[in-house]
């Protein structure tokens, strides 16, 4: 039995929104490491969980470098704009 990267699933196969949702959840979270939480994905758009606004306004400085390397772990241009939620 040979493994198959979950990326590669995603393109070739009609899988539903709430798993291609959870990978790419899944994948900001490793990107992100412990600097937000990784709440939710929907229409290009990524939510995260943050302590403060400063940490949000952290975090906004490097919105493309953030969304660049998510995009390229999950292998496609899927997310595009980070929304935060300070609580």
């Amino acid at each position: 039995m040979s493994w198959i990267k979950a990326s590669n699933v995603l393109g070739k196969y009609a899988i539903n929104k709430q798993f291609r949702a959870a990978y790419i959840c899944s994948a900001a979270q490793q990107v992100l490491g412990s600097e937000a939480v990784v709440v939710s994905f929907r229409d290009g758009t990524l939510s995260l969980a943050v302590s403060s606004s400063a940490q949000a306004a952290n975090i906004q400085i490097q919105t493309s470098q953030i969304l660049g390397e998510v995009n390229k772990k999950i292998g496609a241009d899927k997310v595009t704009k980070l929304r935060f939620k300070v609580g």
